[in-house]
């Protein structure tokens, strides 16, 4: 399950009792500040996986050691698309309208 890192209930790791997993969903376009007060938060709630839309920040989100998954909108449509997010451990999700030999 993934909240949104700004999300003022967003809980600290321990304070999740839940059998999902919590990740982090971190907006695809955000301000300087608004990055800087993203990465802390994840860096003080710890979550399990970060869900993002902006792959100019793989080699940031690799470096917190936790499953990076890319929203719908990074669609890998080329090999080298996919080495890419392979060397940064970040895994695509499929648009719900796509099938998987789309």
């Amino acid at each position: 399950m993934f909240l949104d890192i700004f999300y003022h209930e967003f809980p600290n790791k321990q304070d999740w009792h839940e059998d999902a997993l919590l990740g982090a969903y971190l907006p695809r376009i955000m301000n300087e500040s608004e990055l800087t007060s993203a990465l802390d938060l994840v860096r003080n709630k710890n979550p399990e996986a970060i869900l993002t839309g902006n792959l100019g920040l793989l080699p940031v989100y690799a470096e917190f050691s936790v499953p990076t998954f890319l929203d719908y909108s990074l669609i890998p449509s080329t090999t080298s698309t996919s080495c890419f997010f392979r060397k940064y451990n970040a895994t695509p999700l499929i648009s719900p309208e796509l099938s998987l030999t789309s």
